[in-house]
């Protein structure tokens, strides 16, 4: 086994918390092309992320910028508006995994 993440904070020192409602997790992989970006957005669950490939940049307004590389895992941020950029010359992917609740939406847009 190679540990990938422990942890019970978010990436913004915010404290593990797991909504309320009937337990459902959902695991996508995002795929951002060289340029692209996830618009403004929040979390209402838990989100852990592994980056696959590339290299990512989250803005998170004045929480600062984050940069996470292949290899690399993250609690997100929850309920704190961030954008996500791929800044590099190859597609970032990431693997995000939610442990949601039925009827809460895992990601939002946000004005910005």
């Amino acid at each position: 086994m190679t540990p990938v993440i422990d942890a019970s904070q978010t990436i913004l020192g915010q404290q593990l918390a797991y909504p309320v409602g009937t337990a459902e997790i959902t695991a996508v992989i995002i795929a951002i092309p060289p340029g692209g970006q996830t618009g403004w957005h929040l979390h209402a669950v838990p989100l852990f992320g592994y980056i696959l490939e590339g290299t990512l940049t989250v803005d998170y307004g004045d929480k600062g910028t984050h940069v996470y590389a292949a290899g690399d895992g993250l609690l997100e941020a929850v309920n704190w508006p961030h954008n996500g950029m791929n800044k590099g010359s190859v597609p970032v992917r990431i693997l995000a995994v939610y442990a949601g609740a039925k009827g809460i939406p895992d990601a939002a847009a946000v004005a910005h």
